[in-house]
């Protein structure tokens, strides 16, 4: 068939434009000439060319975005948007996001390090460049086409949702591996989601992936603040009961922005072996709890922190059957939306160890949280209910960050400038509270501390 003039015409533009959006979709969406800030949390360390930013402050291709303790998230002119951690930075580049420094949440746009160009097909990934040179990549959902930005280095490869990789200072070796259950989980809970509005449709392209990766498993990203969250149930175990009931001295920090503040005394409670107490009132995900343990003649057994969950919680902290043992104790927790005692089937769970060094005078006793459990005798803390705990522990999602974790410290459970109740002895101050033998004793934690507020 012959082409007339205007059909041959209308042929050559379509053509045209369908390579045009063919080579705009294989460049990862890289057009992207301004960026706007859209929310700023945590304090209003945000910078644009060294110029604190506000809500609606744009910046121009080629400018400079800069955090210090806020976090904050830009939305670009191609609808990309990127969520900044603390201590970031960032240009608007012809890649799409050049980042120099820190940890960017990038969703729908390509992005770049000193080491790596990214290529996106509309997908959530998180770049990461270290104080120390290293950068790390993980993708979400979605896939990425990661090339080396050394023209002497052909190096590619992609990465599907659920991979991650990790480039070294010196940008030769990648290596590569699978996102883990617990790090997915704390991306989710973590700095780039905890306060930000999410596109929902953004929200199920993560579920999908997540239920790929994990079948049969919780979606931990919830979309509504659910009304137990933070409270929980709370018990001491042993699997052969050397002794008959134990004391819990519990204590709380409450967060607030990125800081925790001061310890409070909630209460000294009598355990009864194996039985339950629940702990509840107007309190939220993420405060941090501590537990000092002693035996009904006042020797300290052991001291854990663990924090308030999305939902109601059940948290077991496991004795070891060997009396020799006393002062390293297992704390077990998960989400328990029924509230039945027990951590639900399908809810995520943190699992690990903490060991008290007994050292004179009493303000010198420490207690650490090893992350390594190669060396310790695990089978004493074993429960036929409770899955035995792995070589390798889980903490709580507060642990990993930088700031007030006790993996990155020594914990002194009786160190000077506490408040008086969380020294005194148990018993001779404080009066001792009675936990039922039924598991019916329910306490409110705001209530329970203003018996014992000091002036």
């Amino acid at each position: 068939m012959k082409l007339t003039p205007i059909l041959k015409f209308i042929v050559c533009f379509a053509f045209v434009l369908g390579a045009i959006l063919f080579s705009q979709k294989g460049s990862g969406q890289t057009n992207v000439s301004r960026a706007t800030v859209t929310a700023i949390l945590e304090g209003n360390q945000v910078f644009i060319q060294e110029k604190q930013a506000k809500i609606k402050d744009v910046a121009q291709r080629n400018q400079q975005v800069r955090t210090g303790s806020a976090r904050a998230e830009l939305t670009f002119d191609n609808k990309a948007v990127a969520r900044l951690s603390r201590n970031t930075r960032f240009t608007v580049g012809e890649c799409g996001i050049q980042l120099q420094q820190g940890t960017a949440l990038i969703s729908g746009t390509s992005g770049c390090t000193q080491g790596v160009t990214a290529a996106v097909r509309g997908t959530t990934y998180v770049l990461t460049v270290n104080e120390n040179g290293t950068e790390e990549y993980q993708v979400l959902e979605g896939s990425v086409d990661f090339g080396k930005t050394d023209p002497n280095d052909p190096h590619k490869w992609t990465m599907d949702g659920g991979d991650q990789c990790i480039l070294e200072p010196d940008r030769k070796g990648v290596i590569r591996s699978k996102i883990t259950r617990g790090e997915y989980t704390r991306r989710l809970r973590g700095w780039a989601f905890q306060g930000f509005d999410t596109d929902p449709s953004r929200i199920e392209r993560l579920r999908t992936t997540y239920a790929r990766l994990f079948p049969n498993t919780r979606f931990p990203l919830r979309r509504s603040r659910l009304p137990n969250r933070g409270q929980f149930s709370l018990s001491v175990k042993q699997d052969r009961p050397q002794i008959k009931e134990v004391i819990v001295r519990l204590s709380r920090q409450r967060k607030r922005l990125n800081t925790y503040l001061p310890e409070v005394f909630v209460g000294d409670f009598v355990f009864p072996l194996n039985r339950k107490a629940q702990f509840a009132g107007l309190i939220e995900p993420f405060d941090r709890y501590s537990v000092r343990l002693f035996d009904r003649q006042n020797r300290f057994l052991g001291y854990t922190e663990f924090e308030g969950l999305d939902d109601n919680a059940a948290v077991s902290i496991f004795l070891p059957d060997d009396p020799s043992l006393y002062g390293t104790i297992r704390t077990f927790l998960g989400e328990d939306s029924d509230q039945d005692g027990n951590v639900d089937s399908d809810a995520f769970t943190y699992d690990f160890i903490s060991q008290v060094k007994i050292a004179e005078p009493k303000e010198k006793i420490e207690v650490v949280f090893p992350k390594d459990l190669t060396d310790i005798n695990r089978s004493s803390f074993t429960v036929a209910t409770i899955p035995a705990i792995s070589e390798t522990p889980e903490f709580p999602d507060g642990f990993y960050e930088p700031l007030f974790s006790p993996l990155n410290r020594t914990t002194f459970p009786f160190r000077s400038g506490l408040a008086a109740p969380l020294l005194a002895v148990p018993g001779k101050v404080n009066p001792l509270v009675p936990i039922k033998s039924d598991g019916s004793s329910k306490f409110n934690i705001p209530r329970e501390i203003l018996k014992y507020r000091m002036p």
